[in-house]
């Protein structure tokens, strides 16, 4: 007698395979978002500091602004007002779509409506501030310090 179809051992070797698959795929994809957030955070901190060195260079009042999908980098007019930078490096900058931004300043929350909140002197101070970068939905897992005095670091958060 011929028999038709699979034995329960050859149809548990492939749910075995599957999952172990499966398993290496979902440890990459959260590697690769791990790198791009580590990424888009080197980005940002040249960004700030190249603001920073253009304002003492020129000599101006910049800031920097974030809505909840992008950000960027207005000049002081003298007419009391902030004007977008249309400069090719400090213009507009769309956020990636895995990534939410978090800015406090003196450990206060600050709302994301593209107003100035980070202001880089021409004499090189700033604004004191963290920046905290997560997937959506998740904890923050890189942050963005920067101190009066224009030191900006980037680093991972490490949680215990």
């Amino acid at each position: 007698m011929q028999q038709k179809g699979f034995t329960l051992i050859e149809v548990i070797i492939v749910i075995v395979i599957i999952s172990i698959v499966s398993s290496i795929a979902l440890i990459t994809l959260s590697h690769n978002q791990n790198r791009n957030i580590k990424s888009f955070a080197n980005q940002l901190l040249q960004l700030m500091t190249l603001a920073e060195h253009e304002a003492m260079l020129r000599p101006a009042t910049l800031g920097l602004g974030f809505t909840a999908n992008s950000y960027q980098f207005y000049q002081y007019e003298t007419s009391e007002k902030w004007v977008e930078l249309k400069d090719t490096v400090l213009k507009k900058h769309n956020l990636p779509d895995n990534i939410e931004i978090t800015l406090k300043i003196n450990d206060q929350i600050i709302e994301s409506d593209g107003t100035p909140s980070i202001i880089f002197s021409e004499n090189s101070d700033m604004t004191p501030f963290v920046i905290l970068l997560n997937q959506p939905g998740k904890s923050p897992s890189y942050q963005i310090t920067g101190d009066a005095n224009g030191t900006i670091k980037a680093r991972p958060i490490v949680v215990p």
